[in-house]
């Protein structure tokens, strides 16, 4: 009976206890609508980076979008009006994968593959720096127990 005891008050621990997971809200595609970024679980998060939706709010309708990256983006404002949102996945000691997405009424994405940061190149180093500067850098506020969304490629999060 102790062991069943244990076990029940150990189960509901798991259940009660949330997430901790990074989110941010904020206009994303330039048409005065506030957006959102979470992220997936922060405990899936490796030292490349972790899982995160986008959600993109419309007057009518709401899309979500599964992207990957470090828990900080860089949102840049674009001549034509619409917005530009920056992330970095870390492959190796000096290789990662730059991304740009912008949320038009499709998802327009582009990958460029730099080597950034100790023992990188300086091309790669001048690209982070010009990409990830202060006027445009946004940063997710981690926030404890909150509910994790749901992906939107329909995986488990960590999988």
């Amino acid at each position: 009976m102790k062991q069943i005891t244990i076990t029940v008050i150990f189960l509901i621990c798991i259940i009660l206890h949330g997430e901790d997971g990074y989110v941010y809200n904020g206009d994303l595609n330039g048409d005065g609508i506030a957006d959102k970024i979470e992220s997936g679980p922060s405990w899936t998060f490796g030292t490349g980076g972790g899982s995160f939706v986008v959600t993109i709010n419309g007057k009518t309708n709401q899309q979500s979008y599964a992207i990957g990256g470090k828990p900080y983006f860089a949102l840049e404002k674009i001549p034509t009006g619409n917005m530009r949102l920056w992330s970095y996945w870390h492959m190796s000691a000096q290789e990662g994968v730059l991304t740009s997405y912008m949320f038009t009424p499709e998802l327009k994405q582009e990958n460029i593959t730099i080597n950034p940061g100790d023992g990188g190149t300086d091309l790669g180093n001048a690209i982070m720096k010009a990409v990830f500067n202060e006027k445009d850098l946004i940063k997710l506020k981690k926030v404890k127990d909150y509910t994790i969304p749901p992906n939107p490629s329909g995986l488990e999060w960590g999988k």
